[in-house]
């Protein structure tokens, strides 16, 4: 989803899949007419080169930029939202960084020129955590081909966002609702919900049931299970 009101908008879903860069960067340039822009980000990534076309729309947006993250920035998205010039994130919010993966194959020729192509694109990525002043030591450490989950809490101590926030109610704009009748959701994990009830009259705990150490923990250990979570939240 991607949709805009005033200075503010919504990118909620894959980079280059929900929405392209080209789409965000036209909706950058209607939101910076409006005011300073403002980007609720929930993504858990998706194609580098829409999200490097993402960056320097914010980059030239001739305007101060704020991404607040307001459930998930994982891989791309947590690369893009670097691109701001302030960084807000829900308190239980969650962000991944982890280095370029490709899918590919071929011969060998072509698997050396796919590495040498992933050495480039990580290089890119890593540019952008290097301008907000985080060791080369460190950033290179996240781009071991592991997955590094922080939480808000953790990402303010490693300078990755600026600002906390409390849960927030943001705007789900559909496309054939009009502006009068948009549904609001809350985006950030805070609020309480009732245990979901099976067929069989047994419960079912959803995301915001859990702790937040025990998503970090989910996440690493059945990640198939902590993507089901995420989806069942904001599908």
């Amino acid at each position: 989803m991607l949709e805009s009101k005033s200075n503010h908008i919504y990118a909620y879903g894959t980079i280059g899949g929900d929405y392209t860069g080209a789409a965000f960067a036209e909706a950058l340039r209607a939101a910076a007419r409006c005011g300073d822009p403002v980007v609720h980000l929930h993504t858990g990534g998706g194609s580098i080169t829409d999200g490097v076309l993402m960056i320097t729309a914010m980059q030239q947006a001739g305007r101060p930029t704020t991404v607040v993250v307001e459930g998930l920035a994982a891989s791309m998205g947590a690369v893009f939202m670097l691109s701001a010039t302030r960084i807000r994130i829900a308190r239980n919010a969650l962000i991944m960084v982890h280095a370029a993966s490709i899918d590919g194959g071929g011969n060998r020729r072509a698997l050396e020129q796919q590495i040498e192509t992933l050495h480039k694109v990580d290089d890119v990525l890593r540019a952008q955590f290097y301008r907000r002043g985080i060791s080369r030591a460190t950033v290179d450490g996240w781009f071991d081909g592991a997955d590094h989950w922080f939480t808000a809490d953790e990402a303010i101590k490693w300078g990755i966002a600026d600002e906390l926030t409390d849960a927030v109610a943001t705007v789900a704009v559909a496309r054939d609702v009009r502006p009068a009748a948009v549904s609001k959701i809350t985006a950030a994990l805070t609020c309480r919900v009732p245990f979901a009830v099976s067929s069989a009259g047994s419960t079912r705990k959803r995301y915001d049931d859990y702790t937040r150490d025990e998503l970090l923990d989910m996440s690493e250990r059945d990640p198939k299970r902590f993507r089901e979570l995420l989806n069942e939240k904001y599908e």
